[in-house]
């Protein structure tokens, strides 16, 4: 097993904060120019359809919090929430909520943090409750695998702990 200090996670996950404003600057512009060359209108119309940097960060916060709820109420172990959280969050880092809605990519989290914490949950468990689509779920967790560069290994405070 590797460490910390040599992983993917530190290398690839770990951003300074004004490294993730830039990323998330470069995010937004990318969608506004998405939209405007979609729709054939200038930016400036554009940029009123499109979520600003603050309103999507609060989009995000809002269905973050969620995710622990809904793995109390699933049932599944805490380390599945927290790696959960973790994937929606790196996911968020490369992708946004206008183009991928946080309702379908949040069961994709938890149910690939099932997953690879091995924590047998079959989908339709964490489908329900959600009102989500099975199908949606599966072929989302694809999408997000690819965002997230198939870095599954999520290293948490608590394990130092241990």
């Amino acid at each position: 097993m590797t460490s910390f200090t040599t992983s993917s996670q530190k290398a690839r996950w770990i951003w300074k904060k004004d490294a993730l404003l830039e990323r998330r600057t470069l995010l937004f512009n990318q969608r506004l120019e998405e939209v405007a060359n979609s729709l054939g209108i200038p930016r400036n119309v554009a940029s009123t359809l499109v979520l600003t940097i603050e309103e999507e960060e609060a989009f995000k916060q809002y269905y973050a919090h969620k995710i622990p709820l809904i793995c109390v109420n699933i049932n599944v172990p805490d380390k599945v929430s927290l790696t959960g959280l973790t994937y929606f969050k790196r996911f968020y880092m490369k992708q946004t909520v206008q183009k991928y809605h946080p309702k379908d990519i949040l069961p994709t989290c938890i149910f690939l943090a099932c997953k690879t914490e091995e924590s047998n949950i079959p989908v339709e468990q964490i489908a329900k409750p959600l009102n989500s689509q099975i199908e949606t779920i599966i072929q989302t967790e694809v999408v997000v695998l690819d965002t997230i560069d198939f870095d599954l290994m999520i290293y948490h405070p608590s394990r130092t702990l241990r």
